[in-house]
């Protein structure tokens, strides 16, 4: 029939002006038309900066900072929520701050999340539910403590 049939073959990373040639003893070489490889949908999660510096009623001095990536390792290009959920034993802790970041290529950055009261073995949850595409995804920080201010 003449037909050759690839049937795993895979490119990455994200890039354009790709080509696939084609070679043979017998042929003369072909080549595609140039193509771009574009991010996937959000299929990993990452914390790529943790909370440093929780002080009672202050602004984490680091905030985290969550990346989102699909099946290739690459961050994605479109953009997505994340939401802050507060998770420890203590049902007086409250999280404040702006509980919702969404990704700009890839990565979303929190900027202002604070906790009340002083307290061990805090953590966070950051979930990603993706209504185009129907991902929920969902990271828990590194345990942390909140201690005084001094204020």
């Amino acid at each position: 029939e003449g037909i050759l049939n690839f049937t795993d073959l895979s490119l990455n990373p994200v890039g354009s002006g790709y080509r696939l040639v084609f070679s043979s003893s017998i042929l003369p070489t072909a080549q595609t038309v140039e193509f771009a490889i574009v991010p996937g949908t959000p299929a990993t999660m990452a914390i790529s900066t943790t909370i440093i510096g929780a002080l009672a009623g202050l602004s984490f001095q680091q905030q985290p900072v969550v990346s989102v990536s699909d099946v290739a390792a690459n961050l994605i290009a479109i953009s997505v929520p994340i939401t802050a959920i507060l998770d420890h034993h203590t049902s007086n802790a409250v999280l404040k701050g702006n509980l919702m970041a969404s990704t700009v290529h890839g990565t979303a950055f929190f900027t202002d999340l604070t906790i009340d009261p002083v307290g061990l073995e805090y953590s966070i949850r950051f979930l990603l539910y993706d209504t185009c595409c129907g991902t929920h995804l969902e990271i828990q920080s590194p345990p942390f403590n909140v201690t005084h201010s001094g204020q």
